[in-house]
């Protein structure tokens, strides 16, 4: 069938409109005010003579949206005609219409029964489900034409704007001898003062929930000998299967991919070492391959019984942060990982959680203050510098994060929602655009949230509708645990939708860390620094805490 479309007049179309959307009602009785705008148009689909689809475009902006917008209302096809293609064909060419107007984006309120319309033709829910009496359940939808500019702002921030003088005698390169000892810089309201990080608890109000990351940092940096020179390994995450308790089970033949130094030095096919386990000698080899720009470094070990994580604890050591220049010493096993630490994967430990000792734990739980977990795998995701000098031009490298469905139930449960630093708080941020891509559709076997999902769309509902979809998500698919990975970028002009807090160490000039600190606190973060600076606290991964309360 062949349709013929064109623009019609108001008289020709109220009929259809009548007939389809607004039954019992005269065709003079379902005109909108908007339909006599000068701006306004109408369009329709023919059969010959037969008008069978009609569709309204005004031009009217959506409040929440950054742009010129057209609004569609009233789309309607003759019932004879559906399931056929009909109201797809007219809704192209609306618009089509409607890009020659110099809009930015089209919008309209959707029945709940025909979302999945709108969907199959690239339109987005952007809204919670409302309720529009005497008509029924809608949702807003929406289609960009053109990117939003924040968008382009964001990916012209200039790095070296995000930047301090950071002396090197402030750098923390061993930690205090007990954990909560550490002072404690707290930002409430703009106010700024200091304490001890034994204190928290009396800062933290008993209807807050803190959500903590629970990763367990791996001693995932191996030294080979080869030309005589040290080659240094280091596993970013497995290769092939991103199981991380299976992989860390598995006996030799392993793949992983790392980051390699002195690569050069490294001449033969394998290198190899000898290493003990009490009178039992181990021989670990290694083989490298490069693909798609990585770098992927096979294990093989005698005997091969033994587990990657068993390897790991023999040959492997801690993977200190560049900027601590040392080695690492047989202290750093305990003193960079978190008293709460439960499932192997980090290459990096949350160092925020390093000042927590179960004292300040417990005096927590007994204040009423209750706490929920999470596993995000820090790699290079989170410390690899920018050196880049916009940010547009840095790439996040993604990691793997899971949740178990009671912390999303908790989540919604709870209003003060208090990051235990930024990888729990870039884990849970991540949730409310895996709701954008769950609702919309968009998700295929494997959940991940892209670096700029954030900055490229419209998407606005609500905190409880956002993990009411996951927890029903969890529930339809039977999930205990939501597997996902997440190259979430949190950036000056990133719109926070859980948290009114977060504790955190000082981080980086230029650094995503940093930037992440400056949307959060706007440009108060520097007041912030300064006092750090002004006050003798120490900074880095073994340095000082803070406390944002918003």
């Amino acid at each position: 069938m062949e349709l013929g479309l064109k623009k019609i007049s108001l008289t020709e179309l109220l009929p259809l409109r009548a007939k389809i959307l607004r039954p019992g009602k005269k065709p003079d009785e379902c005109i909108y005010d908007s339909d006599m705008l000068p701006e306004s148009f109408h369009l329709g689909a023919y059969d010959g003579d037969k008008l069978i689809s009609v569709i309204s475009i005004y031009k009217e902006n959506f409040e929440s949206l950054e742009g010129q917008g057209y609004r569609i209302r009233s789309m309607a096809t003759d019932e004879e005609y559906r399931g056929k293609g009909t109201g797809s064909v007219l809704l192209n060419y609306a618009e089509s219409e409607i890009r020659k107007l110099n809009c930015d984006y089209i919008w309209f309120n959707a029945r709940s029964v025909a979302v999945n319309f709108y969907l199959k033709n690239g339109y987005i829910i952007i809204s919670d489900e409302f309720d529009i009496p005497g008509i029924g359940l809608h949702f807003v939808m929406t289609k960009r034409l053109i990117p939003p500019g924040k968008l382009y702002d964001i990916k012209h921030i200039n790095i070296k704007d995000y930047t301090y003088n950071l002396p090197t005698e402030k750098i923390a390169y061993y930690p205090q001898e007990k954990r909560d000892e550490s002072k404690l810089l707290i930002y409430n309201y703009k106010k700024i003062s200091e304490d001890k990080f034994l204190n928290l608890p009396e800062y933290i109000s008993k209807d807050s929930l803190l959500v903590f990351n629970n990763t367990k940092v791996i001693p995932g940096r191996f030294l080979f000998n080869s030309c005589e020179q040290t080659v240094e390994i280091l596993c970013i995450e497995p290769f092939e299967n991103k199981d991380y308790r299976s992989v860390l089970s598995h006996n030799s033949g392993v793949k992983w991919e790392c980051m390699i130094g002195k690569l050069k030095y490294w001449k033969d096919e394998y290198i190899q070492k000898e290493i003990y386990s009490g009178d039992k000698k181990i021989i670990l080899k290694a083989k490298k391959q490069f693909q798609n720009n990585k770098f992927i470094v096979e294990f093989f070990w005698e005997p091969e019984e033994l587990t990657f994580s068993e390897i790991l604890d023999l040959a492997g050591t801690t993977p200190l942060p560049p900027y601590i220049k040392r080695n690492s010493e047989e202290k750093d096993n305990e003193t960079y990982q978190t008293v709460y630490a439960r499932n192997e994967g980090s290459i990096a430990a949350p160092t925020a959680g390093l000042h927590f000792t179960n004292e300040v734990l417990n005096s927590l739980q007994k204040k009423g203050v209750k706490n929920s977990f999470v596993t995000l795998h820090v790699n290079t995701g989170t410390f690899l510098p920018v050196k880049t000098e916009t940010i547009g031009k840095h790439k996040m490298h993604s990691e793997y994060v899971q949740i178990q469905k009671q912390t999303l139930i908790d989540l919604l449960n709870s209003e003060k929602i208090i990051a235990v630093g930024t990888t729990s708080m870039r884990a849970v941020e991540s949730l409310y655009w895996l709701s954008y891509l769950i609702l919309n559709k968009k998700n295929s076997k494997e959940l991940n949230v892209t670096q700029w999902l954030p900055y490229e769309n419209d998407f606005n509902i609500s905190k409880n509708f956002s993990l009411q979809i996951l927890i029903e998500y969890c529930d339809k698919n039977n999930l205990e645990v939501l597997n996902f990975k997440t190259a979430l970028l949190i950036t000056p002009g990133f719109n926070f939708r859980y948290f009114k807090g977060i504790i955190t160490n000082f981080h980086q000039p230029q650094s995503t860390l940093l930037l992440l600190i400056a949307a959060f606190l706007g440009d108060e973060y520097k007041n912030v620094y300064q006092f750090a600076l002004d006050n003798n606290f120490r900074f880095l991964s073994y340095g000082d805490s803070n406390l944002y309360l918003l």
